[in-house]
Order: structure tokens, then C-alpha cells, then sequence
């Protein structure tokens, strides 16, 4: 109890503190200061209380220093502390206005077999629009010749040169799309126009060519696409082929084992769990090893997925020593900076 009224009386002293003039308050830091901050931000991180960053940074000259080292105190704490009105509430986050398509987008949600709501999706102005559209149409609107007919189109008139579109246009979106939209609805159309697009240079393509592959049970272009170069295309053929014939195809899955995409070798380890093959186990082992020495921590889907497909427990993962490194920014962050991030589209994608 002692404890809590201490951190209250000192979260009271820096509200009324912050109100003072910020000329007052801003004293210029030193590199000192920023190490004490990164100690502070690195404790609270750790949820370790009893770190000597803290006691120091509550008794700091500074009042941003101060709010920090309270705050970070409570929240190793409290584990309820963001609930607390007890320190002074945060700056009101900037808000973009939502444009007008983003709720005709929202709505279309629920609407998958409203054949009428789906073609006028199709037509919309704004294209986010039309493609969510066309992801929705289920084969309740098989029979919709309008329907059908757009999304022909969509796909015959896939632009030569699809790496750039203009602003407001797409380039290999609509065929991407259409194609997977037309063989839920048009399963021997769409099967013509299959092999223009699972053998296209742009991989987006590639990869929606896999997904129609899936609906039209078409093993034969999920091989193919299954040893694509591109790891997102390989990834989603082997994800569909392993659904489609089981463990039919654990050659590929076992060769696709030694590749060095994450994706990929996730994917597959999970097709060949269950395999009756023999050399799986030793595939999959070796395969552990490989991963567990990159030394990387956000790819233990990929070991965790090895270790299943080699009969082994999660619990045998190997995971690198943790490094908690604070990003450049932090400490200017944490004393208040303004950071905006501009986002530029590569050409590649479609630009924008």
C-alpha cells in the first residue's frame, strides 16, 4: 500500500508539473540523459522493477524523464496500469478521414450471395470496391451472365505491361481476381484462361493463379507452380496441392524442404506431417538444424513446423538468446517526437 500511495503522490506531482510552461521544462539533454532513457524504456520492457534506471530516472531534474520512469515503474508493476487515469492522458493520435468507398467496401461484407449487390460492386467507381467484389461471389450467382461477363473482361484485358498503373487504375488486379472469382463460377471458362496467367512474369499473378488452381482441383499447375522461384507463389501452390492430393506429392514437399524462404519450408514441413515416408523424419531434421543456425527469432513458425513434421515436440525448439536492442528512434519517441512515415508504393506492386 505504501508502495502504490508513493507512485500516486509522485504521478500527482507530475501532472501538476506538467502543466507548467514548456520553455520551463525543456531543458536540453544530455547523452547521459538518453542512456538513462533507454535503460528506463529497456526495464519497463523487461517488466523488471527492480532495475536502478528507474529509481534514478524518478528522481531526474526532468520532468519528461520523470513521467517516463513513473510510468514505466507502474506498468512493471500493474499489469492493468493502461486503465489508470492516475499520470496525464496521452496526445490525441492524428485522424484521417474515411473516404466514401471504404464504407461501400464495408458493406459488402455480408452480401457474397446477393447476386445484385455483387454486380454493382463490379461497377463501382472505386476499384478497392470492385475487387472486394469479385473476392465475395460465391456460386449463388453462377447463372448471372452480366456477372460473368465482367469478369471475362477484367481478364482479357490484362494490360501488357502490368509493373505500373496510373493513379486511380490497377494493373494485374483485376485478371488476378477475376480469374480466381470466374472459377468459382465458371470453372471451364476460367480453366482457358488458366495457363496465360499461372505462366505470367508478374508473381501476383502467379500466386491467383494458384488460388483458381485450388478451386478448379487442377493438381498439374500446382506442381508447376508449387517449384515457382517466388516464394509467395510457392507458397500458396504447395499450401493448395498438399489439401488436393494429400501426401501424394511429398517428393516435392521433402525437395522443397532445402529451400531458404520461410515460407516455403513452413508450408511444406506441414504437408509432409503425417507422412508415411521414411526419409521424412531425417528431411525434416536436417532441415531443423539448418533453420535453428540462422539464429533468427521470428522464424520459429518455420522450426515449429519442422519438428512437427519430423514427429518431434515443440518444446525441443531452439530459439537464439533474446537481444532487447532499442529501435534509433526511441528515445526521441518516448520524450515526444512527431515521427511520420510516407509510404511510396514500388512500381513494381502497381506504384502509388
Amino acid at each position: 500500500m505504501t508502495e502504490l500511495k508513493s507512485t500516486y503522490f509522485a504521478a500527482l506531482f507530475l501532472i501538476i508539473t506538467a502543466a507548467t510552461p514548456l520553455s520551463a521544462q525543456r531543458r536540453v539533454l544530455s547523452g547521459a540523459d538518453s542512456v538513462l532513457i533507454g535503460r528506463i524504456l529497456l526495464a519497463e520492457d523487461r517488466r523488471d522493477s527492480t532495475d536502478a534506471a528507474l529509481a534514478l530516472g524518478q528522481r531526474h531534474a526532468d520532468t519528461r524523464i520523470r513521467l517516463l520512469a513513473v510510468r514505466a515503474a507502474a506498468r512493471t508493476r500493474d499489469s492493468a496500469f493502461a486503465t489508470r487515469d492516475s499520470l496525464p492522458p496521452l496526445r490525441e493520435p492524428k485522424r484521417w478521414p474515411n473516404v466514401a468507398w471504404r464504407a461501400r467496401y464495408r458493406s459488402l461484407k455480408s452480401q457474397g450471395d446477393d447476386c445484385t449487390a455483387i454486380r454493382a460492386a463490379l461497377a463501382d467507381r472505386a476499384w478497392p470496391v470492385r475487387l472486394r467484389g469479385a473476392d465475395l461471389v460465391t456460386t449463388a450467382c453462377a447463372a448471372d451472365d452480366s456477372l460473368t461477363s465482367t469478369l471475362r473482361n477484367w481478364i482479357d484485358a490484362l494490360p501488357a505491361d502490368v509493373t505500373r498503373r496510373t493513379r486511380g487504375t490497377v494493373s494485374w488486379h483485376a485478371a488476378a481476381h477475376a480469374l480466381v472469382a470466374l472459377s468459382k463460377l465458371q470453372p471451364a471458362e476460367a480453366a482457358t484462361r488458366l495457363p496465360k496467367l499461372a505462366g505470367h512474369g508478374q508473381w501476383q499473378l502467379r500466386v491467383y493463379s494458384a488460388r483458381a488452381a485450388a478451386i478448379l482441383a487442377d493438381a498439374a499447375t500446382l506442381r508447376i507452380l508449387a517449384r515457382d522461384a517466388n516464394p509467395n507463389v510457392a507458397e500458396t501452390a504447395i499450401e493448395a496441392l498438399s489439401k488436393l492430393t494429400k501426401h501424394a506429392d511429398d517428393d516435392l514437399f521433402v525437395t522443397s524442404l532445402q529451400r531458404n524462404e520461410a515460407q516455403v519450408v513452413r508450408v511444406a514441413a506441414l504437408a509432409l506431417a503425417g507422412s508415411p515416408r521414411a526419409d521424412v523424419m531425417t528431411a525434416a531434421n536436417t532441415a531443423f538444424d539448418r533453420w535453428v543456425s540462422r539464429a533468427n527469432a521470428s522464424e520459429r513458425d518455420v522450426r515449429l513446423a519442422l519438428l512437427a513434421a519430423s514427429g518431434r515436440a515443440g518444446s525441443d525448439d531452439r530459439s537464439p538468446p533474446v537481444r532487447a536492442l532499442l529501435p534509433p528512434t526511441a528515445i526521441a519517441l518516448a520524450l515526444g517526437a512527431d515521427l511520420r512515415l510516407r509510404v511510396t508504393m514500388s512500381p513494381a506492386s502497381g506504384g502509388g
